[in-house]
């Protein structure tokens, strides 16, 4: 039930106190922390002190609704990308408009998202890697 932040030589630096069901965790170039909580159905975003700036979403199949976020990644031009297990798709959102994802994604080629889960967005291409968990492969 909290974030603990340590730097690269494993010395603790802090704790963040966080929500019930925290999943998935990212920062951006600006030291704010990215989080999903699967039972609020949100993404929070906490400053580089911890505290909570804004949160987006709510349960729901709409856009800018969340059933489930697991995994969230920004890219390089700084777009939020979460997972969205139980919807099958992920969601792009822009920070400074987050109840309207830029772009939706429940297809990877000619493959359908089947529960994405943790993610990782290629620094060097922006392409991001999918644990796509009801298919058993890596997108």
């Amino acid at each position: 039930k909290r974030l603990q932040e340590f730097d690269e030589n494993g010395r603790f630096i802090r704790c963040i106190p966080c929500t019930q069901n925290l999943c998935g965790v990212t920062t951006t170039p600006t030291r704010e922390t990215i989080i999903t909580d699967l039972s609020e159905h949100k993404v929070h975003t906490l400053n580089a002190d911890g505290q909570l700036m804004y949160s987006m979403g709510s349960r729901g199949t709409k856009p800018g609704e969340f059933h489930n976020p697991v995994g969230v990644a920004v890219t390089n031009n700084g777009h939020v990308v979460v997972s969205d297990h139980n919807n099958h798709r992920l969601q792009i959102i822009d920070p400074s408009r987050p109840t309207t994802p830029l772009r939706v994604i429940s297809k990877c080629g000619n493959h359908t998202l089947s529960g994405p889960a943790f993610m990782f967005v290629d620094p060097s291409s922006d392409n991001i890697f999918v644990a796509n968990l009801g298919r058993s492969f890596v997108e």
